[in-house]
């Protein structure tokens, strides 16, 4: 059998032989730029035509496969031994909806696709601390793993058990953690939306804010919280792609039909009678619904004045004439698509909150507005809404735009 050194040697050796012939450009252009770049961010397709067995290791103990990959960049260039690059993976296959990530998965490398729902602040997580002995002065350094600050048990020169922590000499390191949601589409009927933390590290930190469309691999993991004794799933960070709204897969039959309804001269009749077909008659209000589902065209004119190219629409009428049908139609047919009712719905829920996060920092959550950013958000019972949460949506309808002045955030 052989042993597990052997193996993580043969993994640093593998990485080696594939950085050389792949991305040692890459690697080197990274290297000059440290610390500026400190990332070189490797497709896993190309991993897996290379050796399917590594590509496979690194899905199912990535936390080895991954110290591997920065020690055989460290061998690439022994001169900079001290430049800590970090190597992203893109394009994994294991690809999991976050409805279904379940126990199984913890300690496997994932991608999941999602929308961002809040950033916490940025703070600092110390990875190298240094220690003053009180009795002789002596230093120690100590690696830290955690969150919890790790001491020295003993002075080795004194024996002492007295510890001061020098702050200045100690290394530390950017974190930061963000909730990621489940993408609207992927919901159907009364589904609540599924959300996990990522924590993310060193040059990630920043990189997104909420209502971004994104798609984040890194390792899943389980914490103990300790004020309820349960434990709590994440993602530790390795890669963020931003990305837009998931590209339709069209048939060459699909293909063949699109082209014989655009070729039809009643293809715009034929678009308004199949808008919401179950309710009759309001042929108005299906051809606004109509136009509305395919959008018009924003426009930015010289002088920086935008003209939105989307319009929206009031529906007014007696009660149990539809009006609510018509809604619910509009949110499952378009992507994106979010309904919420105005007894139940706040200004802030709709724009955005600003929420205490574990520490006791103030940081924004998405309301629907922003997370129907590129979709059709549609509000019933608009009359039912309280005059100042109704006035929050103005901006949004006016300008397409949402600004937050709350508890010191602009």
């Amino acid at each position: 059998m052989t042993s597990s050194t052997d193996k993580k040697k043969s993994s640093v050796s593998k990485f080696e032989e594939f950085f050389s012939t792949k991305y040692k450009d890459n690697i080197f252009e990274a290297l000059e730029n440290y610390p500026d770049n400190r990332s070189v961010t490797v497709d896993y397709n190309e991993l897996e035509m290379f050796d399917p067995d590594l590509a496979d290791l690194l899905i199912e103990k990535p936390e080895e496969i991954l110290k591997a990959a920065q020690t055989a960049v460290k061998n690439i260039d022994p001169q900079r031994k001290n430049a800590d690059i970090h190597i992203r993976f893109e394009n994994i296959r294991n690809n999991i909806q976050l409805r279904y990530l379940r126990s199984k998965y913890i300690g496997k490398f994932v991608s999941v696709d999602g929308i961002i729902r809040k950033t916490d602040e940025i703070r600092p997580r110390i990875i190298n601390a240094l220690f003053e002995c009180r009795s002789c002065m002596r230093l120690q350094e100590v690696p830290q793993t955690s969150n919890v600050l790790s001491e020295p048990a003993l002075c080795k020169e004194c024996g002492g058990r007295s510890f001061k922590l020098l702050q200045e000499d100690s290394e530390f390191m950017d974190t930061q953690t963000i909730k990621v949601q489940e993408p609207l589409e992927n919901l159907s009927g009364g589904e609540e939306p599924k959300q996990i933390s990522v924590i993310l590290e060193d040059d990630l930190v920043d990189s997104v804010t909420p209502g971004d469309i994104v798609r984040i691999t890194g390792t899943m993991k389980t914490v103990r919280d300790e004020k309820t004794k349960r434990f709590k799933n994440y993602i530790y960070g390795n890669h963020i792609e931003a990305r837009e709204f998931e590209e339709l897969e069209i048939s060459e039959e699909d293909e063949e039909k699109i082209k014989e309804l655009a070729a039809d001269p009643k293809v715009y009749e034929k678009i308004i009678n199949s808008t919401a077909p179950s309710i009759k008659g309001y042929r108005e209000v299906k051809e606004a619904i109509a136009l509305q589902l395919f959008g018009g065209s924003a426009k930015e004119l010289e002088d920086k004045t935008r003209i939105r190219g989307d319009i929206h629409i009031l529906i007014v009428g007696d009660p149990g004439i539809g009006k609510s049908q018509m809604l619910k139609y509009v949110s499952k047919l378009a992507p994106r698509g979010i309904y919420t009712s105005g007894k139940g719905t706040s200004g802030v829920g709709l724009t955005a909150a600003a929420v205490r996060d574990e520490f006791g920092g103030w940081s924004l959550e998405a309301g629907a507005l922003v997370l129907g950013d590129r979709g059709n958000v549609c509000v019933d019972e608009l009359d039912k809404m309280k005059p100042e949460d109704r006035s929050a949506i103005h901006e949004a309808l006016e300008q397409q735009t949402i600004s937050i002045a709350k508890a010191g955030i602009m």
